[in-house]
């Protein structure tokens, strides 16, 4: 389960650097550009809580 959760993580935050590399200058652009940064933020986040309370429980 860890070794999962860290492949997620992974994956997410070469998304989130893919998705910042995209970002156009226009307005609408930028905004999807974070809309997209924030979606693939929480699965990070959620993967990155669950590795460190699979650590602290052990």
């Amino acid at each position: 389960m860890k070794t999962v959760c860290k492949v997620a993580a992974i994956v997410c935050m070469v998304a989130i650097f893919g998705q910042v590399g995209r970002c156009d200058t226009g307005d609408i652009g930028v905004l999807a550009c974070l809309a997209g940064i924030v979606l693939w933020s929480v699965p990070l986040a959620l993967c990155l809580a669950l590795t460190g309370w699979l650590e602290h429980v052990r």
